[in-house]
């Protein structure tokens, strides 16, 4: 997955940022999209600052290619294409480094708050 940069400026979080992000498994295990290796937790903060190449900037295509990404709102996780089970309510921790575009954030750290639908549980 890549993220398209809109401008060129690293931010960081003044306070916790809320934003939703999806991903594969069960509550049991979770893991992510793109990175099937990468198990999270419901409030565990996975931090990814000390990582080499975490939101290193592409100049070429104007993309950041590894970090941690999520939506803005609640609404673009029902219009993904990828083929989910589990979508999340999470934040971008006070602290973290991130970028935004029009409707992403792609940051260094990321921590699941609830779990808003498990399409592996029948209701």
């Amino acid at each position: 997955m890549c993220f398209y940069l809109d401008k060129n400026e690293k931010l960081i979080a003044k306070k916790d940022i809320e934003c939703y992000k999806i991903f594969l498994g069960n509550k049991n295990r979770i893991n992510s999209i793109c990175f099937y290796d990468m198990v999270w937790k419901v409030g565990v903060l996975v931090n990814e600052s000390k990582k080499e190449n975490v939101l290193l900037i592409d100049h070429d295509n104007n993309v950041i290619g590894v970090g941690l990404h999520s939506y803005k709102i609640k609404e673009l996780i029902n219009k993904s294409w990828f083929n989910i089970s589990i979508k999340a309510k999470c934040i971008i921790p006070k602290g973290a480094n991130y970028y935004e575009n029009e409707s992403e954030y792609v940051s260094d750290q990321l921590k699941i708050v609830k779990i808003i639908k498990d399409y592996n549980k029948y209701e």
